[in-house]
């Protein structure tokens, strides 16, 4: 078996969906659909960024980096793309494969002018990329509801109201998420053409929660399930929220909570405020924070980053304190 590495052409496309399948789960039409707005139709990066590993001009091995936008508490905006859709055929996983197709895909980034990348998922070769220019940035809390588990407070009365819109106005939503102060120097853009793309993800089903009063939202918060053949035992992740004060987003939260029923519910507890933790933890939720131990913390999220053109990449992005990731969760963001 000769192994080579070859950045995406159209025509590795039949032999990616085929491989993903491991990963993504969709089936071959779904994993095409999916593919194409992952990378063809994501508004921020292009050219696409996918390495595959061949055999015998068969994909065996993918890495893909997307677009994402950034926004500073200054006004500028930064695009930093993010590590996505590791797979790796069965036979080849205990291989140096994919810290080749690693390198391979930073190699590209940077011929491209791409100052940082980063990932925001539980990779299991994480402590191998750190020893390979990889920072770990930041580790943080999951806080999970288990299944059928009420929330307490749910009946106090509210002059609120909480409806499920299934076609959501993202405009208002956007304005809604832009009115939230910063919990950091950087965060991820949240307007209408994100959202927008974001809705149309065809592996994800998104349910979102709007708070109103007298006709005006108050707040949303966005229920994440994936689609294909993984979901019936992955949990619900609450992928995204936005609320005037913390009064709204608890509510938001207990009506997430009732709609969920029976689902695993998980909520990423990083920058949220003392009232809003208080309120997961009173309410049932069992929150695991990272303990420093690499085994222990494999499954919580993470931000790693790779400076790619140092000279070009601004100044703090290393630190944790510089992110406000109240509107990424982990692998449930993309």
């Amino acid at each position: 078996m000769t192994i080579g590495l070859s950045m995406f052409e159209p025509d590795h496309l039949e032999g990616i969906c085929e491989l993903q399948d491991l990963l993504w789960g969709g089936g071959a039409q779904a994993n095409s659909a999916y593919f194409g707005w992952k990378y063809q139709l994501n508004p921020y990066l292009e050219p696409i960024h996918v390495v595959l590993a061949m055999d015998n001009g068969r994909p065996v091995g993918m890495l893909g980096a997307f677009g994402a936008l950034w926004e500073t508490a200054d006004g500028q905006t930064l695009l930093i793309p993010c590590l996505s859709d590791t797979v790796i055929a069965p036979s080849l996983r205990s291989t140096a494969l994919f810290m080749s197709m690693l390198g391979r895909l930073v190699e590209d980034l940077r011929a491209g002018g791409h100052a940082t990348l980063l990932d925001f998922g539980d990779q299991p070769s994480a402590a191998a990329m750190r020893l390979r220019g990889w920072k770990l940035v930041d580790r943080w809390a999951i806080a999970t509801r288990p299944n059928g588990a009420g929330l307490a407070g749910r009946s106090r009365a509210t002059d609120l109201d909480i409806d499920l819109e299934p076609e959501p106005n993202l405009a208002e939503l956007a304005a809604l998420a832009r009115a939230v102060p910063f919990a950091g120097a950087i965060r991820h853009v949240r307007d209408t053409g994100y959202f927008r793309w974001r809705h149309a993800n065809p592996l994800a089903r998104y349910r979102y929660l709007v708070a109103r009063r007298a006709g005006e939202a108050q707040g949303y918060l966005l229920l994440h399930r994936p689609k294909g053949r993984w979901a019936m035992n992955a949990p619900t992740v609450l992928a995204d929220s936005a609320a005037a004060d913390d009064e709204t987003w608890t509510r938001l939260l207990a009506h997430a909570s009732a709609l969920c029923g029976d689902e695993h519910l998980q909520v990423p507890a990083r920058n949220l405020s003392p009232i809003r933790q208080a309120a997961l933890e009173a309410s049932g939720f069992a929150v695991q924070h990272p303990t420093g131990y690499i085994t222990r913390d494999i499954d919580l999220p993470h931000l790693l980053l790779r400076e790619i053109l140092p000279a070009n990449q601004p100044v703090g992005l290393s630190q944790s304190s510089t992110w406000d990731l109240s509107a990424t969760c982990g692998r449930s963001w993309r």
